[in-house]
């Protein structure tokens, strides 16, 4: 990798990967916190693929002293 500049630092990773043989446009994400859907899908983070017109949902755990999500 380059060196960045100061304003692009540090970098952050993603919480989640897949390969391009499962899908080719992530589009994402937003963490449902409603009660329409039930008590199952609160707290997940919901993403899709565009071009393949799926989407789907990932528990994650949250580091209450940094707030970092991890999937």
């Amino acid at each position: 990798m380059t060196s960045l500049p100061p304003a692009y630092e540090p970098l952050i990773g993603p919480i989640h990967e897949y390969d391009h043989t499962v899908g080719q446009s992530i589009t994402g994400g937003y963490v449902y916190r409603g009660s329409a859907l039930g008590s199952a899908f609160q707290g997940r983070y919901f993403f899709a693929d565009f071009i393949q017109g799926r989407v789907w949902s990932l528990g994650l755990t949250i580091d209450p002293g940094t707030r970092e999500a991890r999937a």
